[in-house]
């Protein structure tokens, strides 16, 4: 395309500009000089204008693309992050002049070797242009590589001018070293987001060093360019937590007949570390309800894991968009397979559910999203009015006798985006089991039914729909708690409810919205607090709380 071959050859021309200022800044290491100094300045305005040159032409070119496609967005976007970090490669060269120009004695420099940063940064900035134009993941990677490099170099080098200040002899000429050394190691933090940011433009995902080796090493590859070409990588997945998850597909280039269809997890080692033996636990319990891990790998703090991937449709799909008939069929097949689930890994063992404990640890969440909610005591007349924090640790008190007659094996983050149903083979699948654990299962039972009551949809008829499936959800939660002599479930449900009601405001920008849940979660915080002095069983959650 044209318009990529014009910002192609400013970017050439950014390579070599680039290239000759790292050259002119280590000259200027070992000879310090004026002359070179001013050039280095001189040039540096040179760079800028290319940069503003590719970004005219790149949003040129997304004005005047006619059909503009994810792969050729995603190559100008590419292309863009790779000129502002050659920019910030030359800024740095002309902060290192800078510095030279302030030390007193240069040849205190002459102590530490730093040539072997030239190298680095000089392979890695020569290797743009054909990673860009060959689209070569493997030559990505190896620019992304000299960020771990120089971070070496560099934690050496402060190690050594630490001891050296000790001594305290030229302290200012080692304090400038030191930013010398700073503005080095910073131009590897540039040359990673240049290979992260040509990968981008392969794979079109967005993913750092580190994710994408956890996604070919547990792929099995050990060739990026192999992986980046055979396979198909879609992170359209959302999460909170910190963990990247894509979809990964095999495009069916090789010979092997099976081709594979994952979900590829990259993310903390301890929380991926817990999901894996969750999912364990479950496959022992009720095999097949859990994705099969097909593949783990444990890095240096993250991890990798490759799971499954699991046909049907999430629940919270099938309650906005299946008919009547498939929907009910997908509720009946929910509530037996609980079933089952809590009667297997039921144990005669009372455990306490601390919701208000939970709900009071992402108070200050709340608060940050929405703190025109948070209520303060006030005096009126002889009125006392406490505050939601002093009812709520009114209420959080009273409820440490009220314990669950038995625990389950739940699922831990019971969203209706997180159970799986194939309505044809009448199944379902639990996803994200990394917070399973035994535990009152009126914790799963609040989750899921305040996951239908927030779904952001305000229609009439489909919130009658939604009103439904969640009173159908608790009737029959409740009839399991009769079944099992659970005589105190409103009472707990209550406290699950005014958790999951009041944490879920911290997701939901729509004041409005916002408000109806935080409302309830109030409501029913008075509700039982009002209960306090009465016998827990004969507490009565009030249906119409569910209804929007």
């Amino acid at each position: 395309m044209q318009m990529f071959e014009g910002i192609d050859k400013n970017l050439r021309f950014m390579v070599v500009e680039v290239g000759k200022q790292l050259d002119k800044s280590f000259q200027v290491m070992r000879q310090p000089s004026q002359s070179l100094a001013r050039k280095i300045y001189s040039s540096d305005n040179y760079i800028d204008t290319l940069k503003s040159y590719v970004e005219k032409k790149t949003i040129s070119g997304f004005r005047n693309t006619p059909e503009m496609n994810r792969q050729t967005a995603d190559r100008f976007r590419a292309l863009v992050t790779v000129a502002n970090n050659l920019e910030r490669i030359a800024d740095f060269c002309v902060n290192i002049a800078g510095q030279m120009d302030h030390m007193s004695s240069p040849d205190v420099l002459q102590n530490y070797d730093y040539v072997p940063y030239q190298k680095i940064i000089g392979d890695a900035v020569a290797r743009i242009p054909e990673a860009i134009s060959n689209s070569e993941a493997s030559l990505a990677l190896k620019i992304c590589r000299a960020e771990s490099k120089t971070d070496k170099l560099y934690a050496s080098h402060v190690s050594q001018i630490k001891a050296d200040l000790r001594m305290g002899e030229n302290t200012d000429d080692l304090v400038a070293c030191l930013y010398i050394f700073h503005y080095l190691e910073r131009m590897g933090d540039a040359l990673q987001n240049i290979g992260e940011a040509v990968l981008y433009a392969i794979t079109g995902e967005k993913l750092k060093l580190r994710e994408h080796k956890a996604l070919h090493a547990a792929l099995g590859q050990k060739d990026a360019d192999v992986w980046s070409r055979a396979y198909d990588v879609d992170f359209r997945y959302e999460t909170r937590s910190g963990t990247k998850i894509g979809k990964v597909k095999d495009r069916g280039e090789s010979d092997d007949d099976a081709e594979l269809e994952a979900i590829f997890k990259n993310g903390r080692r301890d929380k991926l570390a817990r999901e894996r033996k969750n999912i364990e636990r479950w496959e022992e319990k009720m095999p097949g309800l859990a994705p099969r891990i097909l593949e783990y790998r444990e890095g240096n703090g993250d991890a990798a894991l490759l799971l499954e991937y699991l046909d049907g449709m999430t629940f919270n799909e099938m309650v906005l968009n299946a008919d009547n008939a498939t929907l009910r069929s997908a509720q009946k097949c929910i509530a037996s397979t609980l079933t089952t689930a809590w009667d297997r890994t039921l144990e005669p063992e009372p455990i306490h559910g601390d919701f208000l404990g939970q709900l009071a640890a992402r108070l200050g969440d709340v608060w940050r999203i929405h703190p025109q909610f948070r209520r303060f005591p006030i005096r009126v007349g002889k009125l006392n009015l406490q505050s939601f924090e002093e009812l709520l640790n009114t209420a959080a008190e009273a409820s440490e006798s009220l314990l669950a007659p038995f625990r389950v094996l739940i699922h831990g983050d019971f969203n209706a985006d997180n159970i799986i149903v194939s309505p044809q083979e009448s199944r379902v699948h639990f996803i994200d089991l990394y917070r399973s654990r035994p535990m009152d299962y009126v914790q799963d039972v609040s989750v899921f039914l305040v996951s239908n009551f927030r779904m952001p949809v305000f229609d009439p008829d489909m919130r009658g729909r939604i009103g439904d499936v969640m009173l159908d959800f608790y009737r029959f939660a409740k009839g399991y708690a009769q079944d099992h002599s659970d005589d105190t479930f409103d009472a707990r449900l209550a406290l699950g409810l005014i958790r999951s009601f009041m944490t879920s405001t911290r997701f939901e920008l729509d004041e409005a919205f916002a408000k109806t849940m935080y409302l309830r979660s109030a409501y029913l915080l008075e509700a039982f607090i009002t209960h306090i002095d009465r016998p827990w069983n004969t507490f009565v959650l009030n249906e119409e709380v569910l209804r929007f």
